[in-house]
Parts: structure tokens; sequence; C-alpha cells
């Protein structure tokens, strides 16, 4: 709760409502004495009674309130002014008003005091006036004097100023006391941070400064506090309270502190210790008992070490006897509680679905054991081992009921396969016999053959041969005309260039007339000097004219050998592709000539490779024979152990009304080598036969 100025001096001012009430009731009775003394009385009683009774009936109504140290405060300086006017203005009665004021100081409220100076400073000027007119009232005893007022207003305001400052003053006191009052509060419910003023060193400032250290000393070891808790919070249990920071009684609080969190800490960390030895499985360690109300963790740790040992001997003991085949052990689930129980449960249905699964199996094997297909599992079992369990035994059933019904099918089928084998076998022989006489007459005609094929093939190898001479014969030919299309192409070539030079001389020429015209012309210009000059140049133009005429002569002829030679190229290049004619159909004859050779070749090689195979297959159908009459004899073996297979396949039961022997007949080695000593055993075919298959398929590939 906040303690306020008004809540801390009001109790203080009800108090002093009491002591001023005794006072106004004293002073009641003095001014009422003053009255009988001076005979006005009933002035007196007239004034002082309701001087007295208003404040009384507030004081009882409402105390420690402002309106009733107002009432107050005019009572006393109505009885103040009564004792005044009935001493008719003694001088010592006016002491009464400085002493009013002074009593007025206990309120420690200075509105109350300039209240009642002003009041007494109404009295005095208004009473003086009325002094003054003569209307019988008293102020002063020597007659109305508004100095003598002025005087005694000069001493109430003195007075009055003090008693102000100090009203104001005793307050801030009593302010400063609320503050320290507040914090005390405030610290005695755990808030700390209360802001106190310890600016001053008097007795209430010594007094906040001393709550001040107390709180700050509390706030130091709230923290550490606070401090301790956050690192244990984040898992620093090994943190303490740094006692060596506090003095006094704070040291040992922590030090206590830290003993007790350390006695805590070490508790647990030895519950730790002892669980995790009962994790691994060892419950050696016991945990020792903890005295008062911490026995609790021990029976709580001695619990769980009795429940672990308790569900493990109960575990072992299944998992002991399941390991013997023995699945009708139950572990005992009442003793358990929650997961414990939970878990004995459904070891228990495991036992129990492991012991019907298993004895289902049991049953199951034993019928086919004797020879029953009928039985099957009809428990439903849960999803898993043992629901595919009984899936693959029933399955196993009825697929040994499927393979004994077809078996004993196929019994009869083999027994009339073999009868009917045997006769084939005997109808084979003869058939035999008869392929055998025509592959004699067959090989003979083969051989005949093979000469006549032997000698085509001579003479295609012969032809082959002339064939390739006449071939390299025409190459050679080939390669001549080439040579000679290529030197006639030299020469036209060659000729082609003469032209050109031919052509060039007879530029020459040309320009030689057209240099010997001009000389001529220059000469004659030139009359006498010059007609030697012109001598030359007549005859220098008439040898370019005879050269340019031979050059016109050599062209031609050279044009006319030119065309010739591209004749007779052309010629030659006809040859030629004449000749590569010839040589391609050569080698066409040469190729076909040498496809006969081989396919003559090949002719000889397969008919050879046909007339060894009928001589092997001679062998063979000889083999054959022989091989047939085995198979007879291993036909009616097959006949007697078909009849034996039937006999044995009696004894399986596969459908519930089906009569079975009361045991079941098992064959011994002996019983199957006795039935099958008539058997020849079908000897492997020789290694010639598979020689046989691969010529004829060479043959087949001929």
């Amino acid at each position: 709760m906040k303690i306020n100025e008004e809540t801390l001096l009001k109790p203080i001012r009800a108090q002093t409502d009491k002591v001023m009430m005794i006072t106004l009731g004293f002073l009641f009775v003095i001014s009422v004495g003053i009255g009988l003394f001076y005979g006005e009385s009933l002035m007196t009683l007239l004034i002082a009674v309701p001087a007295f009774v208003v404040p009384f009936v507030m004081w009882k109504i409402a105390p420690g309130t402002f309106l009733l140290r107002i009432a107050i405060a005019t009572g006393l300086v109505f009885n103040v002014a009564i004792n005044i006017q009935s001493s008719h203005g003694l001088i010592e009665m006016h002491f009464g008003v400085f002493a009013v004021l002074a009593f007025l100081l206990a309120y420690r409220d200075w509105k109350v005091i300039v209240y009642a100076a002003a009041l007494v400073a109404v009295h005095h000027l208004a009473f003086n006036f009325l002094q003054a007119a003569n209307y019988g009232i008293w102020v002063f005893r020597n007659g109305a004097d508004f100095g003598i007022v002025f005087v005694h207003a000069a001493f109430v305001v003195f007075e009055s100023a003090i008693l102000v400052m100090l009203a104001v003053q005793f307050e801030n006191e009593l302010m400063r006391l609320a503050s320290l009052a507040n914090a005390a509060e405030r610290i005695a419910n755990g808030d700390l941070t209360s802001k106190l003023d310890t600016s001053k060193n008097d007795a209430v400032g010594l007094l906040l400064q001393s709550v001040n250290r107390i709180q700050e000393s509390l706030n130091q070891f709230v923290f550490a506090q606070k401090k301790l808790a956050q690192q244990h919070a984040d898992g620093l249990i090994s943190e303490r309270i740094d006692a060596d920071k506090l003095a006094g009684v704070y040291n040992e609080i922590a030090t206590e502190i830290n003993e007790l969190v350390k006695s805590h800490i070490d508790v647990k960390m030895h519950i730790v210790d002892i669980v995790t030895d009962y994790a691994r499985g060892d419950f050696s360690r016991d945990f020792e008992r903890l005295p008062g109300e911490k026995a609790k963790i021990t029976e709580a740790v001695n619990a769980v070490k009795n429940a672990l040992i308790a569900i493990s001997k109960e575990i072992e003991n299944l998992a002991a006897a399941g390991a013997q085949g023995d699945f009708s052990k139950r572990g005992d689930s009442q003793h358990f509680n929650f997961l414990f129980k939970d878990m004995l449960t459904n070891l228990n249905e495991l036992m129990s679905t492991s012991e019907e699964a298993f004895g289902d199996v049991l049953r199951m094997s034993s019928a086919l054991a004797q020879g029953d297909l009928t039985q099957q599992i009809t428990k439903n079992y849960p999803a898993g081992t043992f629901g595919n369990m009984k899936t693959a035994l029933n399955g196993t059933a009825e697929n040994l009921k499927a393979l004994v019904g077809e078996i004993k099918d196929s019994t009869d089928t083999i027994n009339t396969a073999s009868q009917e084998i045997a006769a084939g076998n005997n109808d084979l022989s003869q058939r035999t016999e008869q392929q055998a006489a025509s592959l004699e007459e067959t090989a003979a005609s083969m051989q005949e053959l093979t000469s006549t094929v032997q000698a085509n093939s001579e003479n295609a190898k012969h032809a082959n041969e002339m064939a390739l001479a006449s071939s390299e014969i025409a190459r050679q030919g080939v390669a001549v005309v080439n040579q000679v299309v290529t030197t006639m192409e030299g020469i036209n070539e060659s000729s082609r260039k003469v032209v050109d030079i031919i052509t060039v001389i007879d530029g020459i020429a040309f320009q030689t007339n057209i240099l010997a015209l001009n000389a001529a012309v220059e000469a004659a210009r030139a009359g006498d000097q010059g007609r030697g000059f012109a001598v030359v140049a007549s005859e220098v133009r008439s040898l370019a004219q005879r050269a340019a005429s031979a050059a016109g002569e050599i062209k031609a002829l050279i044009s006319d050998s030119v065309d010739k030679v591209e004749d007779g190229t052309a010629l030659v290049a006809r040859a030629g592709k004449t000749m590569e004619e010839i040589v391609n159909s050569i080698q066409d004859v040469t190729a076909t000539i040498g496809q006969i050779t081989a396919a003559s070749y090949e002719q000889t090689s397969g008919i050879e490779q046909v007339n060894q195979a009928i001589g092997q297959m001679d062998d063979v159908t000889q083999q054959n024979a022989a091989l047939v009459e085995e198979a007879a004899a291993s036909a009616e073996a097959l006949e007697e152990q078909a009849r034996n297979l039937s006999v044995t396949m009696e004894n399986f039961k596969t459908t519930d009304g089906q009569s079975k022997s009361s045991s079941v007949h098992t064959f011994s080695t002996s019983e199957v080598g006795k039935s099958t000593k008539s058997a020849t055993v079908v000897k492997p075919v020789k290694k010639e036969a598979v020689e046989i298959e691969s010529d004829v398929g060479d043959w087949e590939e001929f």
C-alpha cells in the first residue's frame, strides 16, 4: 500500500484533534471562570458554548479533517476574544493569541495557522473600531488604539511566519518520512525499486540513507539469487552465489543457500548415476535412504529399481521358456501398471500366438508325415511371420495335394504311353533295317557322282587359268594404249605451243614491215641523204615480208598437224576405251569361270561330305537299331515303375472321404533297385553321332 502525505498525517492530526479538543475544553472552562470573575458570564456562555460544541460534534463525526481543524482554530480564537472582552482589554489576555497560534503548529498545517492569524487580525481591527465607536466592545483597556493594533499585528505576523515555516518544514519531514515508510512498505512487499532522496544528512536523511543501503544490499542479494536461478535454468548447476561479495547476515544466507543448492544438486546427480546404472542393467547399487521428506526420493528410486528388476525377471523367464520351446509360460501382468503392464500383456499375447502357431505347424507337419494332405490351418493369425507361415503351409499342402493328384494321373498316362512306346520301338526296328539297306545303295550311286563332279572341277580350273592369262594380256594392251594416248596428248600440246610461237614470229614480221615502211617514208623525206637508208629499209621490208609469208606457211602446216594429231588422239582414246571394255569382258569371263570352278570345288566337297554322311548314316542306323532294342527294354522297365508309382500314390490322402492305409509305405533304395534290374541302361550316343549332325548341317547349308 502506498503511503502518501494524507495517509501519514491523518493519524497524527487525529491525535492532535484530541489534544486540541482537550485544550479547547480547558480554555472553555477558563473563559467561563473569567466571565464569572468579571461579571460577564452570560455573554461568555453565549459565545464559548457554541465555540466548543460545534468543534466537538465535528470531532466525533469527521476527525482528522481540514474543516475540523478550521473549526478548532476558530473556537480557540473565539475563546481568546471572549477573555479579552470579559477582562475589558487586559493586555495579559492578548498572550492567548500567541499561545493559540503556537498550539496550532501541532497540526503541521500552515493553512490553519494563516487562517487563525487572519481571524485574530480581523478581531483586533473590528473590535478596535467598535471600541472607538463606544459600542461597549473592548480590545485594549486604555481605549482603542490603531497603533497598538499594528504592533500586535506585527508580532502576530512575525510569529505566524515562523510558525508557517516550521509547519512547512515539519510537513516536508513528514513527506520524507512518508517516502521512507513507502520504501519500507515496498521492501516488505518485495519491491526493491524505490527511489529515495539521500541528499540531506539530517536525521530523516540518515534514515533514508540507511534504508537505501538496505535496499541496495537486498538488491545485490536478490540479483545474486536470480543469477544463480538463471544459471541453473541454463544447465550450469555447478554455479553458486559469490558469498564473499556479501557481508553479515547476507553472507550467512548466501552460504546456507549454496549449501542447500549443493545438497540438492548432489542428490540429483546421485540419482542420475543410479538411474544410469539401472539403464545399463546394473542393479547392484542401492539408493541410500534420505532423511525427512527426502525419503520419498529414496522410495521412488527403489520403486523404479524393483519395477525394472521385476519386469526384467518376467521377460527373462518368458525368453528362457521360449528358447526351450515352451510357449505355455505367461508373465504376471496384473502386478504391473501402464507401460510395463502393456509390455507383459503384449509378450503374453506373443507367447500365446506362438504356442498356437507352432501347435498348428506341428499338427500340419505330423499330418504331412502321415501322408494326410487334407489338413489346413484355419486360425486367423495377424499379418506378419505367423500369417505368412499359415499361408505357406496351407499353400504347401494344397500344392502337394495337387501334385499327388497330377502324379496319379501322370502315372496312368505313363503306363499307357510306355506300352505304346514298346510297340512303336518294334516297328521302328523294322524300318531301321530297311533304311540301312537303302543307304547302302545310295552310297554306291554317290561314289559314281563324285567321280563325274571331280572331272568337271578339273576342266573348270584349267579354263579359269586361261581366262586369267587373257585378262593379264588385255590389261597390258590397255596400259600401252594409255601410254600412246598420253604421248599424243603431249604432241598435241607441243604443236599448240609451236603455233603460238609462229604467231609471235608473224607478229614480229608485221611490226618489222611497218618499221621498214616508216623508214622508207623518212628516207624519201630526207632526199639524197636518205637514199642509202631507203635501200636498207627496202631490204628489211622484203625480208620481213618473206618471213611473214614463211611464218604463215609454217603456221598452216602446224595447224594441219595439230588437227591430225587431235584426230589421232581421239582414235587412240577410242582404242583405249575399247581395250578397257575387252579387259572388263575378259575379267567378267574370268570371274564367271572362277565361280564355276569354286562351285565345282564346292560340289566335289559337298558330294564327298554327302558320301561320308551316308556312310556315317549307315553306322548311325546300325546304332539306332541297337538303341531301339534298348529303348524297348527301357519302356518295359518304365511300365513296371509306373505301376509301382501308382501303388505308392495310393498311400496319400487328398480328400476327406478317401481311405488311406494305416501307415505310409516308404520305398527303400533296395526295392527301387529290384524293380529296375531288368531295365537296360541306355548308353549315351557316341561322339561320331555329334559329328554327323555337324556334317549334315554343313550339307544342308550347301
